[in-house]
């Protein structure tokens, strides 16, 4: 993520006293950042791409990732 958006969404994990319950939408990169912000909580993704996910899962397999298939009408 951009510094500022990473910056920002750290601030409000630690203004909720971190360790909390964190639900992020998409995996990525940075994700092993998102569990280490909130060490000690939850934090769980929501991921469309069950590739990507496996991959990101590897890199990280103390966070959970949930597959997700997300229609439109």
């Amino acid at each position: 993520p951009h510094p500022c958006q990473a910056n920002t969404v750290v601030h409000a994990i630690q203004s909720f006293k971190a360790p909390a319950n964190v639900l992020v939408w998409g995996a990525g990169f940075d994700s092993e950042l998102w569990c280490q912000v909130n060490a000690g909580g939850r934090t769980v993704f929501l991921e469309q791409n069950p590739d990507f996910a496996q991959h990101i899962q590897a890199l990280v397999p103390d966070c959970p990732i949930v597959l997700v298939n997300y229609t439109t009408l």
